[in-house]
C-alpha cells in the first residue's frame, strides 16, 4: 500500500529476476532457480542473499493487480481498501503506418473523475468480480502481482534487481514475512540481510515454484562460520523441498543433516552416543527442524512433520 507523499520504488531496475523461461519449443516453463541475465545473480542458483533499499515492506515488496496487453498495461491497481483502477481509454499508438486508438473501457466501468495523463480513465476496480480478473477471462487478463526490489548482498548498489510474480501464494508469503520483519525495524537497516529462496512444490501432477524470504541471522565472520552457514541453507533447502513433496522421502534432509552436524559439532558428532541416539528418538525430520530453528532459520510457514 502506498505512503502518501512517497515515490515508492525511486532506485532505478536494472534487471528483472522471475522462476520461468521459454523451453525449447516456445512455451512457458517453470523452474526451480531463479532466471535473469543479470550477473550478479548468476546461472541456475535457487538461493539468493539480498538487501533491501527501502525501510518498509511496502516499498521494497509492491502489490496489486494488472492486466496487460502486449507491452501496454491496460490496467492496474495498487490499492488495498475501496480501490481505484487505471484504465487505458483513448491511447493513440501508430501501428502499420496509421494512428489507433485504444481503449479497454466497459460499458459498466464506474468512473471515479478525470483521466491521469492523457489516456488513464480512473474506475472504480471490482477485483474478482471483474471480466478481466482471474478465472474470469482464464487467467489470461488482470492478474495479481508482486514487485520485490532489491540488492544483492556486497554487489552494486547504484541500480536494483526486480524479482516479479503473479503467484497468489509466493505474494502472501513474500508479504506475511516482510511485515513481519519489518516489526523488528527498517529492512534496510546496516547489517539486515535476507535469504531469497525458490522450491518446486508439488500437487498431485503439478508443479510449480514457491520463493519464499527469511532474514539471515547466522553470522559469518571466519571460514568455519561460512562452513556452518553453507551447510545450513543447504538443510533449509533440503527440508523446504521434503516439506512440499509428496513422496516424503528423507534422504535429501538426512544426507544435508549430516554434514551440518559435522560442521556445528564437528566430526567428533559421530561417536557422541548422547547426540545420536537423540536423533534417532525424534527422526531425521524432527532433528532438522531443531537445529534449523536454533539458528532461526526454520521456513515456519512450511508444514512441519
Amino acid at each position: 500500500m502506498a505512503i502518501p507523499g512517497r515515490k515508492l520504488n525511486s532506485v532505478e531496475i536494472r534487471a528483472k529476476v522471475k522462476v520461468g523461461l521459454k523451453n525449447a519449443r516456445g512455451y512457458p516453463q517453470s523452474v526451480d532457480y531463479f532466471v535473469t541475465d543479470d550477473e550478479e545473480v548468476g546461472e541456475h542458483v535457487s538461493e539468493l542473499r539480498v538487501v533491501f533499499p527501502y525501510p518498509t515492506a511496502d516499498e521494497c515488496f509492491r502489490t496489486g493487480l494488472e492486466w496487460w496487453v502486449g507491452k501496454i498495461q491496460a490496467c492496474f491497481t495498487n490499492e488495498q481498501t475501496d480501490p481505484t483502477a487505471y484504465r487505458i481509454d483513448g491511447l493513440e499508438v501508430k501501428e502499420g503506418g496509421r494512428v489507433k486508438t485504444l481503449s479497454w473501457l466497459d460499458p459498466d466501468d464506474e468512473l471515479r473523475g478525470e483521466k491521469v495523463g492523457k489516456s488513464r480513465q480512473p474506475i472504480k476496480c471490482r477485483a474478482d468480480a471483474c471480466p478481466h480478473f482471474g478465472d474470469n477471462s482464464g487467467q489470461k487478463q488482470c492478474r495479481p502481482s508482486g514487485r520485490l526490489t532489491f540488492f544483492i548482498e556486497g554487489g552494486r548498489q547504484d541500480m536494483a534487481l526486480e524479482f516479479l510474480t503473479h503467484g497468489w501464494f509466493t505474494i502472501e508469503r513474500l508479504a506475511g514475512t516482510l511485515a513481519a520483519c519489518e516489526r523488528s525495524g527498517p529492512l534496510n537497516a546496516p547489517g539486515r540481510s535476507f535469504l531469497l529462496n525458490v522450491v518446486m512444490q508439488r500437487k498431485g501432477d503439478n508443479r510449480f515454484p514457491v520463493v519464499s524470504i527469511k532474514e539471515n541471522k547466522v553470522e559469518v565472520k571466519t571460514e568455519k562460520d561460512l562452513q556452518v552457514a553453507e551447510s545450513l541453507l543447504s538443510l533449509q533447502k533440503q527440508y523446504a523441498t521434503y516439506a512440499f513433496s509428496d513422496d516424503k522421502d528423507e534422504l535429501g534432509v538426512r544426507l544435508a543433516l549430516s554434514v551440518a552436524l559435522e560442521n556445528v559439532f564437528g566430526k567428533e558428532w559421530r561417536s557422541n552416543d548422547a547426540l545420536i541416539e537423540r536423533v534417532k528418538q525424534v527422526g531425521v525430520i524432527v532433528a532438522a527442524e531443531k537445529l534449523l530453528k536454533k539458528y532461526d532459520l526454520f521456513p515456519g510457514s512450511l508444514p512441519e512433520a
